[in-house]
Parts: C-alpha cells; structure tokens; sequence
C-alpha cells in the first residue's frame, strides 16, 4: 500500500514482491513456491526457505507489512493536532493506500479484500495487533469532535462509517465504473474522495453532537 512504486533490486525483494503479485492474483493457495520464484528470476527455489523461512511466512510477511503500514504513516503526524485535521489525515492516508495506481498498491488491496472475505488463519492476530488499536485511536478523535454526550455505541458507528466510505469504490468500482462510464478513475480522483469523505463527515459529526447536546439539555 505504497504511494510509490520501488523496484524491487535485491532477491529479497523481489521475491517479497514477486509473491505479493502472485498471491493477488492467484490467492495463497493457488500460488507455488516454484511460481514465485520463476517470477522474482531466482533459479534456486529454496531461495523462499533462505530468505523468509518458507511460503507461509512469507505471506504472513506481506500480510504484516499491510496492517502495519498506516501505523508507520501515522509517525508523519504530530501528536497534538486538533481533532478535525487528524480525522482528515486519518482519510487522505487511507484514501492514499487505497487508490495510489501502481500494481503493487492494487495487489495490496486484492489480498485485503480477500482476507476480509476469508480470513486466513493469522488474520485475528494481525488485527488485535494493528486494526484495533488504529481503530481506537481513531474513536478517541470522535469523542473530541462529538463529545461528552454521544454514547459508545454512536462513536463506532460513525468511526465505522467513514472507514465505509473509504473502501466502497474499492469493493464496488466494476458496479461504479460500469454505472458511470465517465468517471476519471480511482487512480487520480482519490485525493478529490478524501476531500469529500471529510467534509460530509464532518458534517455528519456535527449533527450528531448537536442532536445528542440539544437532548441533554431538553
């Protein structure tokens, strides 16, 4: 879920990236060791046991690589920032990782996509260990923007809620694109749907926090 695309140079590399492709394309099951290497050009087909302990693991390292990057993203960012401008951080990020158009970010999103679909068994761990606390933190910026008043329930919902917005042209874009034929493409419009997602969240925010206030107060 790189915004850039970097050449792969070294065997390690390449072969992390050969099988990122490949298990895109053919899912894990369907993808060999034998595969991968003849993709990464490696003649030596222990090359996946040398560098990455086999083809589980180098799958858990893809997988570990994708729940871990919007972490190592987040240190770009001050702490202490008002709330309104993490929140837009939180999606021009995920937008970014999402939509950036090179095959290594679309292949990224295809085994995400079909992890949520069918998790693979390290999945629970991966979330505990990444989603969960990026999702509470993200929580923690809905309390400053709606509230003391807005229970629990209200601020997973919107939290889950934007998150929704961010991934839906990423599961629906055959549907999207065959209903408008015209649109420019994900690979260019991104930054514009981060723009919008933010403003009608935010939106969105403030109707709740004024609801659940006026009701207090009433």
């Amino acid at each position: 879920m790189e915004t850039e695309k970097k050449i792969p140079v070294t065997t390690q590399e390449k072969l992390f990236a050969s099988a990122l492709l490949l298990f895109a394309e053919k899912g894990y099951s369907g993808t060999t060791v034998r595969d991968i290497c003849r993709h990464a050009g490696a003649a030596n087909i222990n090359s996946i046991n040398y560098y990455y302990g086999g083809k589980e693991k180098l799958y858990r390292s893809i997988l570990e690589f994708m729940y871990s990057e919007f972490s190592r993203r987040k240190t770009e960012y001050p702490d202490h920032i008002p709330a309104e401008q993490h929140l837009k951080d939180f999606i021009t990020t995920y937008c970014e990782m999402q939509y950036t158009d090179n095959e290594y970010t679309k292949a990224f999103v295809a085994i995400s996509q079909a992890e949520m679909i069918r998790p693979s068994p390290w999945m629970k761990a991966l979330v505990k260990k990444h989603v969960k606390q990026q999702t509470l933190d993200l929580i923690a910026v809905m309390r400053r923007l709606m509230g003391p008043s807005v229970s629990e329930d209200v601020l997973r919902d919107t939290t889950l809620s934007i998150g929704g917005q961010i991934i839906y042209y990423s599961f629906a874009w055959p549907v999207v694109s065959s209903v408008f034929p015209d649109h420019p493409g994900m690979g260019t419009y991104h930054p514009k749907l981060a723009e919008h997602i933010y403003e009608f969240s935010m939106a969105g925010i403030m109707a709740i926090k004024n609801k659940y206030e006026k009701n207090r107060k009433g």
